[in-house]
């Protein structure tokens, strides 16, 4: 099929020397063709580097593994902690439909941020198809951040 694309450039090069010859067309409108025109070769001659040359490829699926973006660290004194009222409340992971993945009860000193950040990694294998974390009733992060 590669020889389709070579002769369809070869049709387009000749319709650009056309369009580049006329006489009695506005400049514009000559520019415009030979643009067009310009754009279309580029495409049909470098199709392999653009495009792998294969429609047929199947799109790479979406990785098996995502983890979960905790959003409990604070930035400065002017952001809230969310964390504090709840640190020592069970962390929960579940799936975007809300069926229950991973609960977890708090370590002794409560949750930190890192703490939540490591479990995220240690349980990347269970949020593969999206989940949401929870500590307590506290949202605290999600694949979806």
């Amino acid at each position: 099929m590669k020889w389709i694309r070579w002769l369809a450039a070869a049709y387009f090069a000749v319709a650009l020397y056309g369009a580049a010859q006329a006489e009695d067309a506005p400049l514009s409108v000559t520019l415009y063709k030979t643009a067009l025109l310009v754009g279309i070769i580029v495409v049909l001659l470098a199709w392999d580097f653009i495009f792998n040359g294969n429609w047929n490829k199947p799109r790479k699926a979406r990785s098996a593994t995502r983890m979960i973006c905790m959003i409990t660290d604070s930035q400065g004194e002017n952001e809230s902690d969310i964390l504090a009222p709840v640190r020592h409340e069970a962390f929960e992971a579940r799936t975007l439909a809300g069926d229950l993945l991973l609960a977890r009860p708090a370590p002794a000193g409560g949750w930190s941020h890192a703490l939540l950040c490591d479990l995220a990694q240690e349980i990347e294998h269970l949020t593969g198809e999206g989940a949401d974390a929870y500590v307590g009733a506290v949202w605290v992060g999600s694949t979806e951040v």
